[in-house]
C-alpha cells in the first residue's frame, strides 16, 4: 500500500505541474517558450513511466474489474491523442484551434479516467 501512495503522490504532482506549464504555455501564445515547453515534454514523459509503473505493480497483484479496464482504455487513448496533438500544437507554424481544444478535452478525460482508476485502486487494495 506504501508504493501505492507515493505512486499517487508523485502523479497528482506530475499532474499539477503538466497542466500548470499547459496554462502558462497557452497564455503566453504561440511560438511557445522553449523552457516552458521542455518542461511540459519532460514531465509528462515522467507522468507516462510512472503511470506505466503504478500500473504494471498494481496488475500483478491482483486482476482489474471491468469498470477499471474502461478507465484504463480511456486513459490510453486520451493520452495518446494528448501526445499527437501536443506535438502538432509544439510546431512554430500550427495555429489551428480545434487542436487546442481537442487536446485540452483529451487532458480532462485522461485525469477524470486516472481519478477513476486511482479510486479504485485504494476502494479495492
Amino acid at each position: 500500500m506504501e508504493n501505492t501512495v507515493w505512486y499517487t503522490i508523485l502523479i497528482g504532482i506530475g499532474i499539477l505541474v503538466i497542466v500548470a506549464t499547459g496554462i502558462i504555455l497557452n497564455r503566453t501564445g504561440s511560438p511557445y517558450r522553449i523552457t516552458w515547453i521542455t518542461l511540459h515534454k519532460l514531465i509528462s514523459l515522467a507522468f507516462i513511466f510512472l503511470c506505466i509503473l503504478g500500473f504494471i505493480k498494481r496488475f500483478r497483484i491482483e486482476t482489474i474489474s471491468s469498470a477499471e479496464a474502461v478507465a484504463l482504455t480511456i486513459f490510453g487513448l486520451s493520452l495518446f491523442t494528448a501526445l499527437v496533438t501536443g506535438g502538432v500544437l509544439s510546431h512554430k507554424n500550427v495555429k489551428i484551434f480545434i487542436l487546442a481544444v481537442i487536446h485540452t478535452i483529451s487532458t480532462i478525460l485522461l485525469i477524470g479516467a486516472l481519478i477513476l482508476i486511482v479510486y479504485s485502486f485504494f476502494t479495492h487494495s
